[in-house]
């Protein structure tokens, strides 16, 4: 039975998120530096459990959430920390 948390989400409100939800965004965001710049297949090289597709919606979310800023688009988008957060 997989432990469940509550987070809030400014743009959906609550959202239910499971152990194995969580544990893929600390490992997403744990690959981001201060001065670091990543696409979906940087992070897809250094997270191959994660599809590519997968990793893509999770970093939109982190986006959403405020935790990444995104620049770019399509093939040249790159994500990377919000500093000013």
């Amino acid at each position: 039975n997989p432990r469940v948390s509550l987070r809030t989400n400014a743009k959906t409100g609550y959202l239910l998120r499971t152990d194995e939800k969580l544990r893929r965004e600390s490992s997403v965001m744990s690959l981001f530096s201060s001065d670091s710049r990543m696409t979906v297949n940087n992070v897809h090289d250094l997270l191959p459990q994660y599809g590519a597709k997968t990793i893509q919606r999770e970093l939109i979310r982190l986006v959403d959430a405020g935790k990444l800023v995104r620049e770019g688009s399509k093939r040249w988008t790159r994500y990377f920390l919000n500093v000013n957060r």
